[in-house]
């Protein structure tokens, strides 16, 4: 817990380019866990304070793949990141 991610990815396919939710997620494989920030509150016109972020573990490397792949990484996120244990991240 509380480590960064080995290597920081863009943004994932999203639903509303516009405004994603998600802005940056992050995989390490070793110990097989996904990180996750969203955007945070809006301080002015398209502006917004960093997210908070999430560390969800035992993310399989096939599950890291498909959430990349998702064209709704919310959703995924929801329906199966959600089930499997994780915390707010420390960093």
């Amino acid at each position: 817990m509380g480590r960064r991610p080995a290597a920081e990815h863009p943004p994932p396919n999203t639903s509303y380019p516009p405004r994603p939710r998600t802005l940056a997620v992050g995989y390490d494989e070793e110990s097989q866990t996904l990180f996750a920030r969203f955007r945070g509150r809006r301080t002015g016109p398209e502006q917004y304070d960093d997210g908070v972020g999430y560390e969800h573990f035992d993310v399989s490397p096939q599950e890291w793949q498909r959430f990349r792949d998702n064209w709704t990484p919310g959703q995924y996120i929801n329906h199966i990141l959600n089930g499997k244990p994780y915390t707010p991240a420390t960093w």
